[in-house]
């Protein structure tokens, strides 16, 4: 069986594909004619996110039975011409949750910090994720700071995928001090799939813009990023 991994992998990841008996390996830098060459006679094939599996190069692997991507999303290929050709794709959706998690930390940190060098105090930050069994959700929170004297607004930070923000939304109609919204991916392309954290972007529905829309429409004032809601922030703080 014939595998090429079309980009550099880590050590471990290399030795587990090596360790199988009767595995020829190909690594990206031991393609030397072009990788719809290389794949012609390949059963497998490893790609990150740099290589755009699409009909083209599908139709040069005849032999093809497998693909998968080392990373979140299958955006790089084109599933369904894979499909039609028996071709199965798969992915590791939970391959950087540790990275994930490390970012929403940082833009976390980011946020408190810029809010603190505007003069403007943080009462509580909670971060409402999208596990399958939740323990919290948007309008205990919103009952709580409502209730907070000290509480004279409320930021809100959403991102692309899921749908997590329409419950949010629909948790701040009414409320009676101000939430400023922003939805973090606004520029990702509309209609494209985006990988993060084993969610995909399949629908309008997930995207930015949607996201935006619903916001507003629950009474949220809307900030473009990060500086901009600091600075809308800084109004209601004074």
């Amino acid at each position: 069986m014939k595998i090429v991994l079309a980009e550099k992998v880590s050590p471990a990841t290399l030795a587990v594909f090596e360790s199988e008996p009767g595995w020829q390996i190909i690594t990206h830098d031991q393609v030397k004619n072009g990788l719809a060459a290389e794949i012609a006679d390949a059963d497998g094939l490893v790609v990150r996110s740099a290589v755009q599996v699409d009909d083209s190069l599908l139709a040069a692997a005849p032999k093809l039975r497998v693909i998968g991507r080392a990373g979140v999303g299958v955006d790089n290929i084109d599933v369904d011409a894979a499909t039609r050709r028996g071709i199965v794709v798969m992915n590791t959706p939970g391959a950087n949750a540790i990275a994930v998690a490390e970012l929403t930390l940082g833009m976390m940190l980011a946020l408190a910090r810029q809010l603190t060098l505007a003069g403007i105090g943080q009462r509580i930050v909670v971060h409402i994720g999208g596990d399958s069994v939740i323990g919290r959700n948007p309008d205990e929170y919103l009952r709580a700071l409502a209730a907070d004297e000290a509480t004279a607004a409320v930021l809100y930070c959403g991102e692309i995928g899921g749908d997590k923000e329409y419950a949010f939304a629909e948790a701040a109609r009414g409320f009676a001090k101000p939430i400023i919204a922003m939805v973090i991916g606004r520029h990702a392309p509309e209609q494209k799939q985006m990988g993060h954290a084993g969610a995909l972007i399949g629908s309008t529905r997930e995207g930015a813009a949607a996201k935006l829309d619903a916001l507003a429409g629950s009474g949220c004032l809307i900030a473009k990023g990060l500086e901009e809601a600091v600075a809308m922030a800084a109004k209601f703080a004074a």
